[in-house]
């Protein structure tokens, strides 16, 4: 299964792989998703708009890019 939603992968889930920019960096269980501290991992985990990953300030542009 494929999924962005958290609470999914906990109901569903016993094993766990994050890929980031088209590398592995979670391959493990559960209590390893929750204990992780990596940052791109903490901020997938706790739903945060800021860390690592860069939100999207210009939504119209965002847009346009997607198109191409």
């Amino acid at each position: 299964v494929v999924t962005h939603e958290l609470e999914s992968v906990r109901r569903i889930a016993d094993h766990v792989v994050m890929l980031h920019e088209g590398r592995v960096i979670l391959d493990g269980s559960l209590e390893e998703l929750e204990r992780s501290d990596d940052p791109r991992v903490k901020q997938f985990r706790e739903g945060l708009v800021e860390g690592p990953e860069v939100s999207v300030d210009d939504e119209e542009q965002f847009l346009q890019d997607l198109l191409l």
